[in-house]
């Protein structure tokens, strides 16, 4: 979030004073602090109302789609973004993405899942537990985040299927992934920026027999992209065939349990709670 003046007028025209002060103190915290200290808003206590209610009526078990059945505890929160529980317990979080992984695990008969800012292990967890994926590998650089994936891993009995490891960089993943599986391995990156120090000219060969799907956080106008994000787009087009993937629409309709909500509820449970628009890069190997 960038607090400049037309985001502060933004707030003020949207929401008033009260709530543009809220902002100006949480971004204060995050920006100087690193903190997700948080003063919720009515819409975020709004937000909260809801994923109680989705935790008591889901126990915990995503209720839809493709990750159906697999138990998430957000019992305790979460160590990333309380916001979204509702529509991770829904089944609806990042829809789009849960597609193209099943798509291009079928299309290039892919076995091992390499889950890069894994959080509490949502994809990587429900990929192996649904059996979409014979094993997993699953980096968090947060502690906190580690131990979240290693009770899910217990509640969802396949310890032995997923491994933990903290940072998920070129050496971590040499020492622990075996270079046979490689080709038959789709890596999953979440790493905030971190995406553009992840592949280099010295790292490149290492990587470019393998699979990607990449949450990108740049200029989402690629046409005006600055030197870091050039230069990772250049080590892309040499080695890869790029697509770019967008967020897609939600139908909340078609889960009957959620038929006692209001229509403006099972729409703000659709909410990922992103400050834009974001898109993803789909990496399939040139050779």
């Amino acid at each position: 979030m960038k607090l400049n003046f037309l985001k502060i007028k933004e707030y003020y025209q949207k929401e008033g004073f009260y709530i543009l002060i809220i902002h100006s103190i949480n971004y204060f915290f995050f920006k100087f602090f690193k903190s997700f200290f948080h003063i919720n808003t009515p819409l975020h206590k709004y937000k909260i109302y809801l994923v109680k209610k989705i935790k008591k009526i889901s126990k915990n078990r995503i209720m839809n789609g493709l990750y159906k059945n697999v138990y998430f505890n957000f019992d305790n929160g979460t160590h990333w973004n309380y916001f979204d529980i509702s529509s991770k317990l829904t089944g609806f979080y990042e829809e789009q993405i849960q597609e193209k992984i099943i798509e291009m695990k079928n299309k290039y008969k892919l076995i091992n899942l390499v889950n890069i800012g894994a959080a509490e292990g949502y994809h990587a967890v429900s990929l192996v537990k649904n059996n979409y994926f014979n094993k997993g590998y699953a980096f968090e650089i947060d502690k906190v985040g580690q131990d979240i994936i290693k009770k899910n891993l217990i509640k969802n009995n396949i310890v032995d299927r997923i491994k933990v490891f903290g940072d998920g960089n070129y050496n971590s993943i040499k020492n622990n992934v075996d270079i046979k599986e490689l080709k038959k391995t789709l890596f999953l990156i979440d790493i905030e920026k971190g995406e553009f120090k992840f592949f280099n000219k010295k790292n490149i060969n290492f990587f470019n027999k393998s699979f990607f799907i990449i949450e990108y956080h740049g200029n989402i106008k690629l046409n005006k992209l600055n030197n870091i994000e050039r230069n990772f787009f250049n080590l892309i087009k040499n080695n890869f065939k790029l697509e770019i993937i967008k967020n897609s629409g939600r139908n909340p309709f078609k889960l009957p349990s959620l038929n006692e909500f209001s229509d403006d509820e099972r729409w703000l449970m659709m909410s990922e709670s992103r400050p834009s628009e974001m898109i993803w890069l789909a990496l399939t190997p040139k050779n």
